[in-house]
């Protein structure tokens, strides 16, 4: 585990020259700051304001960096009660009303509710229950065909999402023509609470998101919802990214290379979009304060980002950060779909594992076992290819060679190796302290040996007797006949588990029930009546415990 750090240390030198240093992040947002502002003035006489968004703007330089721009009309007020018609001038202003009821969860309507003198709000609106209301695929398509006559350079643009798509410089940039609102949504107002329970942020940066307010970009929640628009918080997600430390922002920027690199390597339509990447970042962040963002420990902040994503991808939820309330993944990462991304996260069913003991240990017995049955039947399917090697080292030169399509079919299994200083799960605690005591510094159990055991404690937990004693029945088996899997010098401990738990077949007791662990099991000596012999399995024993 020492070299952790070290290796962690190494990437973050690595990433300071891929994506930037703290100094060079710093002068690209100054930079592009007051760009914006030296602009401002003169796009709003040109009849729009602008701003950058995306990765770009954050202070990514990478190779697939995106060019994104919001644009929208100025003098055009989205208001969020009606009591704030009072803050502006009409006909000075353009007051558009924002109606979330009956809407899903980041959503709206937007009712114009004094005149306009923007012609494409104008051709946008529709006449409902005698008010008039702005179509957001009116809005968008009307903005599309006014780029597309404006210059030849746009001609080929397209809607993406609440986008216009154009090619500049061999990379395709997006600009979403919207509107803007200085207030904060209702439905977003626990979002600062939220904030100051967990302490991130701080009440200078809290402020100055609230004063910059949010859009409303022409999508509905469902393809056909020709009228929903939906809210937008592209300008304090700007201000979130500002406010991490460069660690976080590199393990950011690291998250969004693989999710470009491997997860969509070759996907001309990729299910898993940057935006998800950051929404889990800005979750981890506020919700686990214990997590230590240094460079030293770098890698393992990483992979507490990967799996939140894999949790997410199993359970089909992506809470949006500032309304948790939507779902994300709602409409885009269901059914099938959700099955097949699940499926290719990793491929290691070893550190799915440690994902199931987690959960176990933390009482969720049901998501645990979800994720034990979801890897169950991928190890069993005939179309998955199986890569196993004992203590972990793979045959890095097959791997290399895989094509990435069957390296994302490819299940990977290695041993799982328990630390001695950190306690995974009770039920293992005196194990790990004799393999201390052997002067072994971890405790290493062979990953389908670990399988069954979580089914079978999971079951017990769940008070489902028949499913427990048939994970115990199928350990029984796995030991007896599988000397592939569970290799000679693995076999001292993965019996020793399977003697521990008749007690839950026997007496329905927990594993080591004791509420203080007071005495370690001795070692016992071997009598030779103990031992049973096999020449498929080599010696083998069952330890006597006192």
């Amino acid at each position: 585990m020492d070299h952790i750090p070290r290796l962690s240390d190494a990437v973050y030198v690595g990433l300071c020259h891929e994506i930037g240093s703290p100094t060079e992040v710093r002068i690209r947002r100054e930079v592009m700051d007051i760009e914006e502002e030296v602009r401002r003035p003169v796009n709003i006489m040109r009849g729009f304001e602008q701003m950058r968004s995306g990765s770009r703007r954050e202070g990514f330089r990478l190779r697939t960096s995106d060019e994104d721009w919001m644009c929208w009309p100025p003098g055009h007020k989205v208001i969020c009660d009606l009591s704030q018609i009072s803050l502006y001038r009409i006909p000075q202003h353009t007051v558009i009303f924002m109606e979330c009821d009956d809407r899903p969860p980041g959503f709206t309507r937007l009712e114009l509710i004094s005149p306009s003198n923007d012609p494409i709000v104008n051709f946008s609106c529709v006449l409902m229950n005698d008010e008039f209301y702005i179509s957001s695929t009116l809005f968008r398509d009307k903005h599309l065909q006014h780029l597309r006559s404006s210059n030849v350079f746009y001609a080929s643009s397209f809607n993406h999402g609440p986008c216009a798509t154009y090619v500049a410089v061999d990379k395709e940039a997006d600009v979403a023509f919207c509107v803007q609102s200085q207030h904060w949504p209702t439905k977003a107002l626990p979002w600062i609470q939220r904030c100051r329970q967990q302490g991130w942020l701080s009440e200078v940066v809290i402020s100055d998101i609230l004063r910059a307010g949010f859009h409303v970009v022409p999508i509905g929640s469902t393809p056909d919802d020709t009228m929903e628009w939906r809210i937008s918080f592209s300008k304090a997600e700007q201000k979130l990214v500002y406010s991490m430390n460069h660690c976080q922002f590199l393990c950011y920027g690291l998250f969004k290379i693989f999710l470009k690199e491997v997860i969509n390597f070759k996907n001309n339509t990729p299910i898993l979009c940057s935006y998800f990447i950051k929404t889990c970042i800005f979750w981890l962040i506020q919700n686990r304060n214990s997590l230590t963002w240094s460079p030293d420990n770098l890698l393992s902040c990483f992979w507490e980002c990967f799996k939140l994503l894999i949790h997410w991808v199993h359970i089909g939820e992506c809470p949006n950060f500032f309304i948790p309330e939507n779902n994300m993944f709602r409409v885009k990462v269901t059914g099938s779909v959700q099955a097949l991304t699940f499926s290719h996260l990793f491929g290691c069913v070893s550190d799915i594992l440690f994902l199931a003991m987690y959960l176990y240990g933390d009482c969720r017995y049901e998501h645990s076992l979800h994720y034990l049955q979801e890897e169950q039947e991928r190890l069993s399917q005939s179309n998955t290819g199986i890569m196993y090697n004992h203590y972990a080292f793979l045959d890095r030169q097959c791997m290399t060679e895989m094509p990435l399509g069957k390296k994302l079919k490819t299940v990977v299994i290695k041993d799982i190796t328990l630390f001695y200083k950190h306690i995974y799960i009770r039920e293992l605690e005196l194990e790990q302290r004799m393999s201390e005591k052997n002067n072994m510094p971890v405790l290493i159990i062979p990953p389908l040996v670990m399988l069954r055991m979580l089914f079978t404690l999971n079951h017990h937990k769940l008070r489902d007797t028949v499913r427990s004693q048939q994970s115990l029945q199928d350990l029984h088996t796995l030991l007896l006949y599988d000397s592939d899997n569970v290799p000679t010098e693995s076999r001292d401990i993965s019996w020793q588990i399977l003697d521990d738990e008749p007690e839950i077949t026997s007496d329905l007791k927990e594993f080591h029930s004791e509420p203080e662990l007071e005495e370690e099991r001795e070692e016992p000596e071997m009598d030779e009546l103990e031992l049973e012999s096999s020449e498929n399995l080599g010696p083998v024993y069952r330890r006597p415990y006192n």
